[in-house]
């Protein structure tokens, strides 16, 4: 009996290692097609609204190092880009195969300017970095939250949590961009209502209003800048990755890892009708391999891929010592009419 149960295991085993070695073969054989492929059509276009010199320009050099494709970009802003996208299909000429953009999804999807494709690169990804249908990818993620002046401010006061902004200490003395984007107040917003619900968040929303937080019509940028000026103690909503790079430079600033700290993607994706779809598959695979993202670590972003860890340790949540909450571009746009005008209505 025992010999017999013995034998169906090992025919198991056998069996298991057959099917992982068909497969392994299969998707080598699909990866080589699709190298050939791409290599027939000669070139991908990459319409890019990350830094040029940061990520673009490495990138595109370390991709035709490696399969001898040349990269063409065109680079400007998210939305702009999208536009121009939009406006190549109403003609019939689509230039770019690959899109990229932390808002502009919704738009080109709507658009019909998005292709499904399941990059066999991004298979470790968390869900909430990527689309069920192989529509769009992260990229990269950035982390948002309060940063306070270190010299304005001793360790001992410094708020633990967002219940602690609610101190009479603060009032008047914290800033945000008066913006309605992910990243601004009501990104934080929506965020904590998801965390809270929508009652509780309401309800510290209404109290945090009677701090007179600084409304700055512009962006995270120049309040994290006035903070470190010392015209604010706190700059809520600052990006942790441009407090980080303030900090190496001998800014007194410090990112305060509260519970939830806001995140962001930047996505990537293939441009449906593109010139070079079997080039852009490919390009998409190597951004979001190890490679790829490790020219967003060298860059000093936060790569998407779980495998490759920021250059910085501390900008990420399971090495930084904070936790983080993916705020998600659909359930944003859907939230945001009714946290715009809690924002407008007490912040304003």
């Amino acid at each position: 009996m025992k010999g017999g149960e013995e034998m169906l295991k090992r025919r198991s085993v056998l069996i298991s290692l057959l099917a992982m070695t068909c497969f392994a073969g299969a998707a080598s054989a699909d990866g080589a097609a699709l190298v050939e492929a791409a290599k027939k059509e000669g070139k991908v276009i990459w319409y890019s609204s990350v830094n040029v010199d940061a990520v673009v320009r490495p990138m595109a050099a370390a991709f035709e190092a490696r399969y001898g494709i040349p990269v063409e970009y065109v680079t400007a802003g998210a939305t702009d880009l999208a536009a121009r996208l939009i406006n190549e299909a109403q003609v019939g000429q689509v230039g770019g195969d690959v899109w990229d953009g932390s808002s502009t999804f919704p738009t080109l999807d709507a658009a019909g300017l998005t292709d499904a494709y399941k990059s066999p690169s991004a298979a470790s990804f968390p869900a909430e970095l990527r689309a069920a249908d192989g529509k769009w990818y992260a990229q990269s993620v950035q982390y948002y939250g309060p940063a306070i002046n270190t010299e304005l401010v001793p360790k001992s006061d410094w708020p633990k949590t967002y219940q602690d902004l609610l101190n009479p200490r603060w009032n008047g003395k914290m800033a945000w961009p008066a913006e309605t984007g992910m990243t601004s107040p009501v990104g934080l917003m929506v965020v904590l209502a998801n965390a809270l619900g929508d009652e509780q968040a309401k309800a510290f929303m209404e109290q945090l209003s009677a701090q007179k937080v600084a409304n700055v019509p512009s962006g995270n940028r120049v309040v994290l800048d006035q903070a470190i000026a010392g015209e604010y103690e706190i700059a809520m909503m600052a990006q942790n990755i441009a407090v980080e790079s303030s900090k190496e430079k001998g800014a007194p600033i410090e990112f305060l890892r509260l519970d939830p700290a806001v995140g962001v993607t930047s996505r990537i994706g293939v441009v449906k009708g593109g010139p070079n779809p079997n080039a852009a598959r490919l390009f998409l695979d190597f951004v979001l391999s190890e490679d790829g993202q490790n020219v967003y670590r060298d860059a000093g972003y936060i790569p998407s891929n779980p495998a490759v860890a920021p250059a910085n340790p501390a900008l990420a949540p399971a090495t930084g010592n904070f936790k983080g909450a993916m705020l998600d571009l659909e359930d944003f746009t859907e939230k945001k009419d009714h946290w715009v005008s809690v924002f407008e209505s007490q912040f304003q």
